[in-house]
């Protein structure tokens, strides 16, 4: 495959570069970070040469979340709020700053930088894109796939996109900080989905039956689908920042 156009978590490679460029420094009771901003950017530049080179493209596209505001946290206000206490070293800002400076980078008011991977990688044409990322929740976007981590390149197919966005419903995302169905793993979440004669009707009825008998509701349901769908085309107005929810289908 020829790919035009690399599409980069760059959030990742953020809070990666400054781990790998910096330390905690106790002084007596107190403990602060310090970090190597100049190295921090010539690591992140020797890890997108890297990527640039294993995809063999050079039109690079960085996405980076809405540091301010996520429209998640309005449908639920415990949305990642455990990462409310991470504290970004000195220079965070700054190392951010010059990468924008710096680059062809993508951000959006309230989206995630998830989103906005979503959002471009179902621009039309899609023909020639790839996904850059370690988040296992961009599989339910269909197209090219890279994990720099396992170097593994996959294909997701639009009913391989479906079938991951209703997983994860079920399943939820403690990183993310969203239940799904209580007691729901893969294997449960699978026969939920096939049901019993492997049926794609009614699919999302079987899901919301599954909620019901843990005495929860059709819109306990409704919101884990939509905590866990990342927008693509069609659900952003970049114009009126309107963002569309995820509904079923009918």
């Amino acid at each position: 495959m020829k790919f035009t156009t690399i599409l980069v978590d760059a959030d990742i490679y953020l809070h990666r570069a400054c781990a790998v460029n910096g330390a905690k420094v106790t002084f007596g009771d107190e403990t602060t970070w310090t970090m190597n901003v100049r190295a921090a950017g010539g690591w992140l530049r020797h890890e997108f040469t890297k990527i640039r080179q294993r995809l063999d493209c050079t039109n690079m596209q960085l996405a980076l979340g809405d540091r301010a505001a996520n429209f998640r946290k309005d449908l639920a206000p415990s949305y990642k709020c455990h990462r409310a206490a991470y504290l970004r070293p000195p220079g965070f800002a700054e190392l951010e700053a010059n990468m924008v400076a710096h680059a062809k980078v993508h951000r959006a008011p309230r989206l995630e930088g998830d989103d906005i991977l979503g959002l471009l990688a179902t621009k039309e044409p899609t023909e020639g894109k790839v996904i850059v990322t370690i988040d296992k929740d961009l599989q339910q976007i269909p197209g090219w796939h890279y994990n720099p981590d396992t170097d593994e390149l996959i294909e997701v197919t639009p009913e391989q996109g479906v079938l991951f966005h209703l997983t994860q419903t079920l399943t939820g995302d403690r990183t993310d900080g969203y239940p799904g169905l209580p007691g729901c793993g893969p294997v449960k979440a699978a026969k939920i989905l096939l049901g019993q004669d492997g049926d794609e009707e009614d699919v999302w009825e079987r899901i919301v039956d599954a909620f019901e008998l843990k005495n929860l509701t059709r819109d306990d349901a409704l919101l884990q689908a939509r905590l866990a769908f990342v927008l693509r085309q069609g659900y952003y107005n970049r114009k009126t920042q309107e963002i569309k929810l995820w509904t079923p289908p009918t």
